[in-house]
C-alpha cells in the first residue's frame, strides 16, 4: 500500500504541473492541451516505481553514480512512505473498499456499453444518400483510404463514431431531414476527425484510469477536461477543412435539439464539452497562435523530466546503497573466530617530553587503533590517559607501526585492535 499511496500523490503532482503546461498553452491548439491532459492521464497508469525499478536493475558504473544534494533529495521522494502507520486489517479493508468500487464503475460502464449495442443492433448500413457522400468526400479531402461504415437507426440518439479497432459512424435518420447538405457535411466531418485522432481508443485508456482511480476527484475532474479539448480539437480541425462556421455551428446546435447524448463516456459523439463556449468559439473562429520554440522546449523538458526523474531516483538509490556497502566495509573487524588479528612487524618507541622527564610520569597509555587491510595504522584513539605530553607521543608512535593486516575467510581486512604502550624512566 505504500507503494500505491506514492504513486498516487506522485501522479497528482504531474496533473498540477498538467494543469500549469495547458495554462501556458492555452492560447494554442487544444490538440496540445488535449495531448497534456492524456500525459497526466496516462501516468496514473504508469507508476514512477516501475521506471526505478528499471533503474535499479540497470548495470550503473560506480562514476556515474549520481551523489547531489538535489540527487539525495530525489531519491528520499521516491523512496520514502507516504503514509503513517497503519494496521494490516486496516490495509485489507481500504484494499477491499478500493476493488469494490472499481468494479462498480466498470459494471456501469458495461451496462452503458450494452444499451448502446442493443440501439445500434438493429441499425441499417448506409450505401448511399447525402451522408454517405458526405463522409467519402471528407475522407478523399483527407486522404483516407480505409473507408469508415456508416450505419443508420430510428432512435435520436446524436450522431457519434462507436468501435475501436474499426469504428462505425452511427446517424440517425432524423437528422439527415433536419439538416441542409452543408451542414450535414460539417457534423460528418467532425465525426471524420475523430476517426483521424483515435479519440475512442484515448478515451477508453482515460476510462481505465478512472475505473481504477475512482475516488480520486482530479481524475475525474481530468476526464472533463479531456472531453472538452477533444471537442475543441475536432472543431478547429473541421473549421481548417474549410467549412462555414456558421454552418458548423448551426449544425451542432440542432443536432443538440432533434438528438440526445450518446450514454457512454469513450463514444465520440459532437456535443461533448461545454456547448455554449464552444459555439461562441466556432463563430468567432479565431486562428490558433504556433507553438513557438519557448513552448515546445518547455514541453519536451516537462516530458523529459517525467522519464527520467524516476530513474534519477531509482539510481540515486543504488547510490545510496553502494555508500552503505562501503561504509560497511569500511568498518573494522574485531578479532575473533572469523577474524584473524593483525600481527606487529615494525614498532617505534615513543619519545618522552622534557616536562614528563622533569615531573617523573610514569605508566601506560592504551589505545584503540584501526589496522587497515594494507597494514598501516588508521585511526586511533585513546581509551586511558597518562599524560597530554605522553598521549600525543604515544600516538604519534603508533601511527608508524606496520602490521601483517588481520584476516577475514583469507582476505586483508580492517581490525580494531587494542595497543598499550608504556613508558618508563630508567633508574
Amino acid at each position: 500500500m505504500d507503494a500505491a499511496a506514492n504513486h498516487i500523490w506522485q501522479s497528482t503532482v504531474v496533473a498540477a504541473g498538467a494543469a500549469a503546461l495547458v495554462w501556458m498553452c492555452r492560447k494554442n491548439r487544444a490538440s496540445v492541451r488535449h495531448a497534456i491532459w492524456l500525459a497526466a492521464s496516462m501516468k496514473f497508469l504508469m507508476p514512477f516505481a516501475l521506471l526505478a525499478a528499471v533503474a535499479r536493475a540497470l548495470p550503473w558504473p560506480p562514476a556515474s553514480l549520481p551523489q547531489s544534494d538535489a540527487v539525495a533529495a530525489v531519491t528520499v521522494m521516491f523512496n520514502a512512505s507516504a503514509l503513517p502507520a497503519v494496521s494490516e486489517m486496516s490495509w485489507r479493508v481500504l484494499l477491499g473498499v478500493w476493488c469494490i468500487g472499481t468494479l462498480v464503475v466498470l459494471a456501469r460502464w458495461a451496462w452503458e456499453w450494452t444499451r448502446v449495442v442493443a440501439i445500434v443492433r438493429g441499425a441499417a448500413l448506409v450505401t448511399d444518400g447525402p451522408v454517405f457522400d458526405a463522409l467519402r468526400r471528407a475522407e478523399r479531402s483527407a486522404g483516407i483510404r480505409t473507408p469508415t461504415t456508416i450505419v443508420s437507426l430510428d432512435e435520436k440518439i446524436e450522431p457519434g463514431v462507436i468501435g475501436l479497432r474499426r469504428p462505425v459512424l452511427v446517424w440517425p435518420r432524423a437528422l439527415t431531414q433536419a439538416l441542409p447538405v452543408d451542414r450535414v457535411e460539417a457534423i460528418v466531418a467532425h465525426e471524420l476527425v475523430h476517426v483521424m485522432r483515435r479519440d475512442n481508443l484515448l478515451a477508453s485508456v482515460h476510462m481505465l484510469v478512472s475505473a481504477a482511480f475512482w475516488f480520486h476527484p482530479l481524475v475525474w475532474w481530468i476526464g472533463a477536461r479531456l472531453v472538452d479539448e477533444r471537442e475543441r480539437a475536432c472543431d478547429e480541425q473541421v473549421l481548417a477543412f474549410g467549412h462555414s462556421p456558421d454552418a458548423y455551428a448551426a449544425g451542432i446546435l440542432k443536432t443538440c435539439e432533434v438528438c440526445v447524448a450518446v450514454p457512454l463516456a469513450n463514444v465520440a459523439a459532437i456535443s461533448g464539452g461545454e456547448l455554449k463556449e464552444r459555439l461562441r468559439r466556432i463563430v468567432r473562429h479565431e486562428p490558433r497562435a504556433p507553438l513557438g520554440r519557448t513552448k515546445v522546449a518547455v514541453l519536451v523538458c516537462a516530458l523529459l523530466a517525467l522519464l527520467t526523474v524516476p530513474i534519477i531516483g531509482g539510481s540515486g538509490a543504488i547510490a545510496r546503497g553502494a555508500a552503505a556497502q562501503n561504509d560497511d566495509a569500511s568498518k573494522p573487524e574485531r578479532p575473533g573466530p572469523n577474524v584473524k588479528a593483525p600481527v606487529l612487524r615494525k614498532e617505534v618507541k615513543p619519545q618522552y617530553s622534557a616536562r614528563a622527564i622533569a615531573d617523573k610520569i610514569e605508566g601506560e597509555v592504551i589505545m584503540e587503533c584501526v589496522v587497515k587491510a594494507d597494514g598501516k595504522v588508521g585511526d586511533v584513539r585513546i581509551v586511558k590517559s597518562l599524560d597530554p605530553d605522553l598521549d600525543q607521543a604515544a600516538i604519534d608512535a603508533a601511527s608508524q607501526w606496520e602490521f601483517d593486516p588481520g584476516t577475514k575467510d583469507g582476505k586483508p581486512v580492517a581490525v580494531l585492535v587494542t595497543i598499550t604502550i608504556g613508558f618508563t624512566l630508567k633508574k
